[in-house]
């Protein structure tokens, strides 16, 4: 094999080491070169660093602990007495751009802290410390304190709150303190040197919802977060419960069954409320209200309940009270009666109420058996015990009702079965003669008797058998009775006076035993038809009347019309009945048509005055008695009083005798 040539290990260890010793001699003389040139530098930066820093908290002045001296020469010796970082540095426009540190050749972290120290020479340093607890990299702590009377989690009355800042080196440099009440906010302003803030929330504000809050920012601009403190306070006026009874009694009132009280209402909703009562007014102790219901039992008869309203902060209204009458015994009724078993028309119901507790409140007699609202007699004022009664009309059960102030109620029947209606009927016995007279009277359906009067004495005996009342009266007085009776008696009479009596027609005159025609009018009515022909009145009847020569109108009939009759003949009738003529003058003076068709209908009347011819009178002998007396046959008769008889020739009349008499009109009243 064949060998190579090169290095031994020896000879390569010796060259590394030689080289070794150069490098180190070499880098041993730069090394210190470099070092004194990066001291100097560095020393330059933090003196600037320094410079920058205390021009920093001379022109803030963050730190109120040490700051409140006007220069840096006043600041104690030997203190660190600001802290602050690059980044707060350039933020204020101290310092620009990047620092680098001359030691390490590496940038400066703008977070790096710079601590600034005073020596005992007076000599104002400062010295880059990364993560330096001793530099104020903490945000301020915000205390909120309140102050007042706190009840559970409410306040009352008034609130005094505080807020506190705790902080570092830096101090403070913004801060930001609000109170919020209902969502309504107030910037609070106002703060001490040590940014301190003291404020009040007065008596008159009610709210669940106050809030104070702090904010603030530490002298190197580090935030704190916003911090709230919420508060509740109550100081709502508080107003007494009502009380209720269950069944709707009202206090001082009695009840018929135990019950509940129901309370509401009061006091306020902010921070709550509670019922709570006593049972005594000189009791110090409540009992809570549970459910806002307190159970009523006999045993609390006679007591007050005093009840009031509570909140949670402890105040409590005025007290509402309700007096307990309880009474469960319902009323007694005794002493049922009618005031009679005979039969009567009304009678009167009678019994005894009693209520020993509550006191009677109203009552009633009639036929109802259900109870019902209607026909109560109140009672007024307190009674435990009375009498009542009741008129009855009619037959049937009658039910006597009581009910007490607590509305406990009674009641109990009775029958009645004796009423009937009063009839009343007369019996009018006529005249007697006998002082004492008995009789009866038939009565339909009588079921009792009442009473048998008289007008006149007095009833003496009197039963009822059956339908038949028997009566027998007597003891009164007599009367005088008139009585028409009728009397005939014989005329009184005597011879009448002899005379000689002539006659004549009516209307003729007696001469002697001549009776002288005087004649009279008589009407004679003839008919007669006329026709107007050529304005000429032309006789139609053949009577021989020309009246042709009388002319018409053309517009109507002639009126006025007079024509004379000479010799008219006309048969006469005298007394006698014969048959004799007399000369008449006739006129004709009226004269009417009626228009119809032609021939005109006309319908004259004729008068005639005649003379009648003397003729012998009718004489004949007469009988006359005197005014007072009647001519019957031969003889004048006259009754001196009453009505004459002409058959009997009798005088008939009535006259007035007087019988004594009894007279009775019995009255009964009976039952049906």
């Amino acid at each position: 094999m064949r060998k190579k040539n090169g290095f031994t290990l020896v000879e390569l260890l010796v060259a590394v080491a030689v080289l070794a010793i150069i490098v180190t001699i070499s880098f041993a003389i730069y090394n210190n070169y470099s070092k004194g040139a990066k001291e100097v530098a560095q020393k330059i930066t933090m003196q600037n660093l320094a410079n920058a820093a205390q021009m920093y908290a001379k022109e803030f002045k963050t730190n109120p602990d040490f700051w409140y001296q006007e220069v840096v020469d006043d600041v104690p010796t030997g203190n660190e007495f600001s802290c602050t970082t690059i980044k707060q540095l350039k933020n204020k426009g101290i310092l620009q751009g990047k620092l680098v540190d001359a030691t390490t050749n590496e940038a400066i972290d703008d977070d790096t802290t710079i601590k600034i120290i005073r020596d005992a020479n007076k000599v104002i340093t400062s010295k880059i410390e990364k993560d330096s607890l001793d530099c104020d990299k903490t945000p301020p702590e915000l205390n909120i304190v309140f102050e007042g009377n706190l009840i559970g989690d409410w306040y009352t009355g008034e609130i005094k709150y505080t807020i506190t800042p705790e902080y570092g080196y830096s101090g403070i440099s913004d801060y930001n303190y609000y109170i919020e009440i209902n969502g309504e906010r107030t910037n609070l302003e106002d703060v001490d040197d040590k940014y301190v803030y003291s404020g009040t929330v007065n008596d008159d504000v009610s709210s669940d919802n106050i809030k104070v809050c702090a904010w603030a920012k530490n002298g190197n601009d580090i935030e704190s977060e916003t911090v709230c403190e919420t508060v509740k306070l109550d100081n709502e006026p508080i107003s007494k419960p009502t009380i209720k009874a269950s069944d709707n009694v009202t206090s001082n009132n009695w009840h018929k069954n135990t019950f509940t009280l129901n309370i509401s209402g009061g006091g306020n909703s902010l921070s709550g409320k509670y019922y709570e009562y006593r049972m005594d007014e000189k009791e110090e102790t409540y009992n809570k209200v549970n459910d806002n219901k307190i159970n009523i039992g006999t045993s609390d008869h006679n007591k007050t309940f005093y009840v009031r309203t509570c909140n949670n902060v402890g105040k409590c209204s005025d007290e509402a009270l309700y007096k307990i009458l309880i009474d469960k015994e319902p009323p007694t009724i005794t002493n049922v009666s009618k005031s009679t078993s005979s039969y009567v028309s009304n009678l009167t119901i009678k019994a005894t109420i009693n209520d020993s507790l509550s006191g009677i409140a109203k009552y009633k007699i009639n036929k109802s058996s259900s109870y019902n609202n209607t026909g109560w007699t109140n009672v007024n004022g307190n009674s435990n015990s009375m009498n009542i009664n009741a008129n009855a009309s009619s037959n049937g059960i009658y039910y006597i009702w009581v009910e007490d102030k607590a509305g406990n109620y009674s009641k109990t029947s009775i029958n009645i079965n004796n009423i009937a209606t009063l009839h009343t009927v007369t019996v009018n016995l006529g005249d007697s003669s006998s002082r004492t007279v008995s009789g009866n009277k038939v009565i339909s359906g009588i079921v009792a008797l009442s009473s048998v009067t008289t007008n006149n004495g007095s009833v003496t005996n009197s039963y009822l058998s059956g339908n038949r009342v028997y009566f027998t009266v007597g003891n009164g007085s007599s009367t005088s009775v008139p009585r028409t009776e009728r009397v005939t008696v014989s005329a009184s009479s005597r011879n009448p006076s002899s005379t000689q009596s002539c006659r004549c027609d009516y209307g003729d005159t007696l001469s002697g035993t001549m009776c002288i025609g005087q004649g009279g009018p008589f009407t004679n009515k003839q008919i007669q038809y006329w026709s107007c022909i050529n304005n000429k009145w032309i006789p139609t009847d053949g009577l021989g009347v020309n009246d042709s020569n009388r002319s018409c109108q053309e517009a109507g009939y002639p009126y006025g019309y007079e024509k004379d009759i000479s010799n008219y003949m006309r048969p006469y009738y005298d007394h006698e009945g014969n048959v004799t003529q007399s000369n008449c003058d006739q006129y004709v003076y009226n004269y009417s048509c009626n228009q119809s068709s032609d021939p005109v209908l006309k319908t004259r009347i004729c008068y005639a005055d005649c003379k009648k011819p003397d003729y012998r009178a009718t004489c004949t002998s007469r009988l006359t008695c005197p005014s007072t007396y009647t001519l019957i046959g031969s003889k004048c008769y006259t009754c001196s009083r009453g009505s004459l008889n002409y058959s009997s020739k009798t005088c008939s009349y009535n006259t007035t005798v007087y019988d004594t008499v009894y007279r009775y009109t019995v009255t009964i009243k009976y039952y049906a």
